[in-house]
């Protein structure tokens, strides 16, 4: 309590700040505390020391922070910067309570950007840590980490420097060195050195695929942070790469001598003006030659030594070029990445070291079939592993390559039972923590829903973790320590035994519930409670204001949102019938109800009941340990094959009886009972007792069952045990799902659609009955939503942004599967991959799903040996950039993905193929990375954005958002392109568009091609704030709403002397986040009346309107531009207005703003984003 211990390092320039800066920490920690500054024995220095020294004190550190009880507690490291990271923080939490959990009480030293200041050292204290700057540098190979103080250089070791150079290709640049600068000099200094070293690690990051260590360890930060869009959308990382690396010289190229091909007059033209003008267009329709001259180009500019970069809208155009290419011997100067047809490129595997000059040449990361689904099966289990288990990404990583080495399927259900176990004491000691070091910081921290939510990061239902809590025990000795601080912390007198059985975990439960009415008021308090206890709900809802539970949430749990949806969703297993309590309510039912129900004012009516119950649960407890114990033996069980089973001895045979009591899922053990129990027969000399017993486990397992429902009904909670997603076809549970009414009622609408979808395909795709009001429903009707919502589905579990929703479009699906047909090739014949070629991100989720559950997708993948779009992150290495002279690529969603690295590539040429099948602004951004672009496309074409597109007319007006989206990548050519060949002439059917002629002699038509969206005049508009999180019809995004609160506060302000200038509106995207910019606005206004009385007497009322839910269309269309909703509406808008929009609409709203006012634009987008927007490029 009185004494505190700052933890710093030998040698360091950590004790010099602390010696030369007594009084300030000392002002900081309070006077009556007692400061011990102890250093660990390890000495960091990296003086006369090798790599592999440095390696050695990285896997120290790691082994005395995750194993080593004796080893001092280590250094958790995190990346904080104050002004532009609030998201960050609660990482910075969650470092200084690992640390507590290690028993400091001391400091936690943090790595980051952090601006140092008399005054606000406060800020970065997060209860017992106080941060100091630190940087981590991690080694790509070793996966070791190097950690030193602000005052240490190892990027200055030449050994490092020399690694780094040869694994990223490029050398560190302008660190200023550190060595014997005084303490007073080392913050200044030590952030220059951390800005060009996280600008090297964000560089670097985003190519590799695996981080140079920024972010917490063991965090599931890891995973979203690592992801490119988000990435791209750091605001840190955004400002810090700014330039080019050096252009990287081909090496040993020799271009052979290459004919061009034959080309018209039309296509020479075309060919001509784009080795001339630094950007052309090149219009024509399907046939036209357009893929003839970017072959032509390409020849040309491989021959005289360009770069080029070929990007293609469909793979057709690519397959063709790559074929021309291949057969003029050019395959080994290109690195291709995108979706092939069958049979047109082979197949170079990387080589086990990925070292550049023993791999074979890159030509395209395609496996032959069975490679390929190992592959599939080996990413697949560790993306899972990553999403159940929050393992941290680098782990994943690992296991993924170690699996890949090992080429086989690399977890057994039994390997994956392990790991979770595992990882959920990993998580009950990350809850312990929470909530003791809260207990000791005060409130806020002491939020018991930490603890609770905690455990939910996991995506099983919190019904289930009593059940996974006892299997789970047995195991992890250190859950005593947690049970008894928790108790401590709790003030619960009695501390039970460590809850090895189900009866003393609900002992323990009752303990905490029944001591602890508050804790469960602050559980009711959580906003997606129902009302369902109207005496509560008043003081509920000022609790609420109170604690901010929202914010606290959205902060804290930002990574929930990257687990699998299909796996969050809530079930519940039993049958209505079963579980008579279900019917009255059919809310979730967490352990928020359980302990709700069991608190004191509700718990007595039922406590005799449930210690009834329990005693007789214990009479089983003593049973089911020992089957416990066998559970691993049934696990195995599952892969043994009858023939297996025969030879076992009956000693294996007898434990195998035992551990079907524990089988985890309810069908599967009786199932299992009775396949055991025929095996048993027909052994030749079964003994009889064994038939026995088998018989008496099973009773005794109804009876647990009956007990344990009945124990559910009465403390309201579904304690069916959880089925792991690795055992079970995704289909299967469907079905298991559908056997209950109640089941059906609780699922989203994609999901129903899947079954019927199953159904249909058995039915011969014809019409089906929908499970709902058992309205016909065609097939295509069907499929489409069915797709749509899975596709979202999918999205939200590999992180996939929100423009790549807007890309999505059933109907342009469905249009290419009819298309597919009409060539006569049949649906299930076709993989998905073959006809998504806009797609690739949907297309290996959609695959993952389905290559278990569904026969006819797996003979797909047979039939179509395809690459999908997450091993694009696998497939970019750094050396691509510098040993390939043509880099060919396709799919909207890989060429975004180029678009995310500008820095990393670097072209003479980029030729744009089908641009019109490339979304607007991935093209426009593929246009900057080259020196020269050539763009070819056709004018009547479906157009990923929106659907399909009308035919462009010389005279088209605007008639809608999506077609002017559609327009705008011609709006960004039209200005800068001096020549558009067109190479069909004279379209005749009405439904094509009329020619667009000009030649290299001819001017540019004088009537524009389309009319330009009205540039926003920057004089108009005051300031852009840009905030984090994001903003939906579901949620609040409360850091918003502070902002535009404080923003309509300062602009009252400034009218006190004349409050009838004061004319001010805001529009936001729904009524929510209207009430809750009132709520803080209102506050503001308590504190200062002189400001509020401007309101009063403001010539124009304030108002704050939410917009109609006819304008705010779904996220997967192009929002119309508010501003011009609201002055068609109203017909005036006021003098100042402020916008809170989502992040896309934000930009597109900017882009057609014309308004003559003074406009504030909060909103929650990345800035560089704008510069995709032509008309803002210079602004």
């Amino acid at each position: 309590e009185n004494e505190i211990l700052l933890l710093t390092h030998k040698g360091g320039n950590g004790i010099s700040l602390i010696d030369s800066q007594p009084a300030r920490i000392l002002s900081i920690l309070g006077k009556s505390k007692k400061v011990r500054i102890a250093a660990t024995p390890y000495q960091f220095s990296v003086e006369g020391r090798t790599p592999e020294d440095l390696a050695l004190i990285g896997s120290q550190l790691s082994a005395g922070m995750e194993d080593n009880e004796d080893a001092p507690p280590c250094l958790y490291t995190f990346f904080k910067e104050r002004e532009l990271c609030e998201h960050v923080s609660p990482l910075a939490r969650r470092a200084s309570n690992r640390a507590a959990t290690k028993g400091i009480s001391g400091l936690c030293i943090g790595f980051g950007l952090i601006r140092f200041r008399e005054t606000s050292l406060d800020e970065y204290r997060y209860g017992p840590a106080i941060l100091l700057p630190v940087k981590m540098i991690k080694c790509h190979e070793s996966n070791q980490f190097y950690i030193t103080s602000a005052g240490e250089e190892p990027l200055y070791h030449e050994g490092l420097l020399e690694k780094m150079e040869r694994l990223f290709g490029i050398r560190p640049q302008g660190l200023p060195p550190l060595w014997g600068t005084k303490a007073a000099d080392v913050i200044p200094a030590a952030l220059k050195q951390m800005e060009a070293a996280f600008s090297l690690c964000a560089s670097v990051t985003m190519y590799q695929g695996a981080c140079l260590g920024i972010f917490a360890w063991d965090d599931m930060k890891m995973l979203s942070l690592l992801h490119p869009a988000a990435l791209r959308a750091h605001p840190v990382t955004a400002g810090l790469i700014t330039k080019k690396f050096p252009q990287t010289q081909t090496t040993d190229f020799h271009p052979p001598a290459v004919s061009l091909l034959p080309m018209d007059g039309k296509q020479r033209e075309g060919f001509d003006a784009a080795l001339m003008h630094p950007i052309s267009l090149i219009e024509g329709e399907e046939g036209s030659g357009k893929t003839r001259v970017a072959e032509n180009l390409i020849f040309h500019l491989m021959a005289s030594g360009k770069r080029v970069l070929y990007a293609a809208g469909s793979h057709y155009a690519m397959n063709d070029l790559y074929a021309r290419l291949k057969n003029l011997g050019l395959e080994e100067s290109i690195f291709a990445f995108g979706e092939q047809s069958e049979g047109v490129v082979p197949s170079f595997p990387l080589s086990e070291e990925g070292d550049p000059k023993t791999e074979p040449p890159l030509h395209i990361l395609l496996s032959d079939i069975t490679k390929l689904k190992k592959e599939l099966d080996a990413y697949y289990y560790a993306l899972k592993k990553v999403q159940l288990f929050g393992f941290s990404f680098n782990r994943a990583l690992q296991e993924y390559e170690r699996c890949r080495h090992a080429k086989a399927v690399p977890f057994t259900p039994l390997e994956l039972s392990g790991l979770y176990k595992k990882e959920f004491a990993a998580r009950f000691d990350m809850a312990a923590t929470l909530f003791c070091c809260g207990k000791a910081c005060g409130e806020p921290y002491n939020n018991p829903l930490r603890y609770v939510k905690a455990l939910t990061c996991s995506p099983y239902d919190l019904r289930r973790v009593p059940l996974m809590l006892t299997d789970a025990l047995s195991h992890y000795d250190h859950f005593t320590t947690f049970i008894d601080s928790l108790c401590r912390t709790l003030h619960i007198e009695e501390i039970p035994s460590t809850p090895t059985s189900v009866n003393s975990l609900f002992t323990f439960v009752r303990q905490l519930a029944s001591n602890h009415m508050s804790m469960v008021k602050t559980f009711l308090a959580y906003p997606g409670w129902k009302e369902q206890e109207d005496a509560l709900s008043a003081s509920l809802q000022s609790a609420m204001d109170a604690l901010e539970l929202r914010e606290e949430l959205s902060l804290m749990f930002e990574d929930d949102v990257y687990t699998l949806p299909i796996m969050q969703m809530q079930y519940d297993w039993q049958t209505s019938e079963e579980l008579p309590f279900f019917k009255k309510k059919a809310v979730r039912r967490t352990i928020l109800d359980a302990l709700h129900l069991a608190s004191k004012d509700i718990f007595d009516c039922r406590k005799c009941q449930i210690d009834a119950v329990l005693n007789r649960l214990a009479e089983y407890t003593q049973h089911l340990q020992r089957a416990n114990e066998s559970f691993p033996l049934l696990m195995n069980l599952f892969h043994f094959t009858e023939a297996g089973l025969d030879e076992l001895p009956s000693d294996t045979i007898k434990q195998l009886y035992a551990a079907v009591n524990v089988c985890i899922d309810y069908r599967s053990r009786v199932s299992a009972n009775r396949e055991l129990a025929a095996v048993a027969n027909a052994l030749p000399d079964s003994p009889s007792h064994l038939v026995d017993e088998l018989s008496q486990a099973e009773d005794a397992y109804k009876t647990w069952l009956d007990l344990v429902n009945t124990l559910a009904s009465l403390l309201h909670i579904d304690f069916a045990p959880y089925e792991k997603t690795a055992d079970k076809p995704f289909l299967r549970r469907m079905d298991i799902l559908l056997e209950t009414q109640r089941g059906v009622e609780s699922l989203p609408q994609w999901c129903l659609w899947l079954t019927a979808r199953d159904q249909a395909i058995k039915m011969g795709l014809g019409k089906v009955v929908s499970l709902y009001e058992n309205n016909p429903v065609t097939a295509e009707e069907m499929e489409a939503s069915f797709i749509k919502g899975f596709f979202e589905a999918a999205c939200r579990s590999i992180s996939i942004t929100e423009d790549a929703l807007k890309d999505f479009d059933p109907a342009v699906y469905l249009q290419k599967v009819q298309h597919l047909k009409k060539l006569e090739k049949t649906y299930r014949e076709q993989s998905v991959l073959a006809f998504c070629s806009a797609h690739a991100n949907i297309c290996a989720s959609f695959h993952r799903e389905h290559l278990r559950s569904s026969p006819q997708y797996a003979r797909c993948l047979e039939s179509n040996g395809k690459m999908n779009g997450m091993k694009l992150y696998a497939s970019l290495p750094h050396a691509a950039n510098a040993r390939f002279p043509c880099v060919l690529a396709c799919h909207a969603s890989l060429l975004r993905q180029v678009c995310d690295k500008p820095n990393f590539w670097n072209f003479d040429y980029v030729i744009l193929d089908d641009a019109h099948l490339i979304p607007s602004h991935t093209a426009c951004a593929l246009t900057m990375l080259g020196d020269r672009a050539v763009v070819l496309s056709s004018r009547t074409a479906v157009h990923h954005h929106g659907g399909i597109s009308r035919p462009y007319a010389e005279d088209s007006h605007l008639v809608s958002p999506r077609q002017e989206e559609i327009q705008s990548l011609y709006a960004v050519l039209r200005p800068v392109c001096p020549v558009r060949t067109v190479l069909t002439e004279n379209y005749t059917s009405p439904g094509r568009m009329h020619a667009i002629l000009s030649s290299l002699t001819s001017p540019i038509p004088s009537k524009p091609l389309l009319p330009a969206p009205t540039p926003v005049d920057f004089r108009d508009v005051v300031h852009v704030v840009v905030t984090g999180g994001h903003c939906d019809e579901n949620d609040v995004n409360v850091t918003e709403a502070r902002w535009i609160a404080q923003t309509i506060f300062t602009m009252a302000k400034e009218c006190v002397q004349h409050p009838e200038t004061f004319s001010v509106g805001v529009f936001t995207m729904h009524a929510r986040q209207q009430r809750c910019i009132e709520q803080h606005l209102s506050r503001l206004m308590m504190e200062k009346p002189d400001i509020a009385s401007v309101l009063e007497q403001a010539s124009e009322p304030l108002y704050i309107s939410a917009l109609p839910s006819a304008v705010y269309m779904p996220r997967d269309h192009i929002l119309f531009s508010p501003v011009f909703t609201l002055e068609s509406q109203s017909g005036t808008l006021p003098r100042r207005a402020v916008l809170s929009m989502p992040d896309g609409e934000t930009r597109l709203a900017m882009m057609r703003t014309s308004v003559k006012k003074q406009l504030t634009v909060i909103t929650s987008f990345a800035p560089e984003d704008l510069i995709l927007c032509p008309t803002l490029q210079d602004g």
